[in-house]
């Protein structure tokens, strides 16, 4: 019975949400790039750092779905750089005047990944993507908004003579979009 009513609640939650979202108001476009820096140290050593940047075109398909097309670039310092092409659909929320809540999920294929200090971007590597997240825009007038993202990335990497395998990400983006 306490399970039913949790999910009774939840698709109330939900059903409630969907009604009140509405796309930006004679916006169809979303241009956006974030940044991602991850410092790792090791025994009180700095021993790792890693860039990431997306940078996105998204089409207000129909009320708050987008459809997100995405490049992501990282680089390691002193590797090559490796890229990951995705493609997301992004759902937005207009809650308040300001605050846009949203989530995400998507696909992506690249040549790289990023994981534990090693960054492959070469011919060999091919790694896919499934993405989820979600965030917050804050609306800054009607064309421009910064906005915060966690996203959660599931890898599945192969490289040529090398067992293939998988491995999960957790980042947090900041960043400013573009409304026309």
């Amino acid at each position: 019975m306490k399970r039913t009513i949790i999910l009774l609640t939840l698709v109330m939650f939900a059903a409630a949400t969907v009604a009140m979202a509405q796309p930006f108001e004679k916006k169809k476009w979303e241009v956006s790039t974030a940044l991602s820096f991850t410092s790792i140290s090791q025994y009180g050593e700095s021993t790792l750092t890693i860039l990431n940047i997306p940078v996105s075109v998204g089409y207000f398909a129909w009320r708050g779905l987008e459809i997100q097309p995405e490049i992501m670039l990282t680089k390691f310092k002193g590797s090559d750089a490796a890229f990951l092409v995705n493609l997301n659909g992004a759902y937005n929320f207009l809650m308040q005047k300001k605050f846009v809540p949203y989530v995400l999920a998507g696909l992506g294929l690249g040549n790289g990944f990023s994981y534990i200090g090693l960054v492959n971007g070469n011919s060999d590597v091919h790694s896919f993507a499934l993405n989820l997240g979600g965030g917050v825009k804050y609306l800054v007038g009607n064309a421009a908004a910064f906005h915060a993202e966690l996203r959660y990335t599931h890898y599945h990497f192969t490289e040529t003579g090398i067992p293939s395998y998988n491995f999960n990400v957790f980042q947090l983006f900041t960043g400013i979009s573009l409304f026309f």
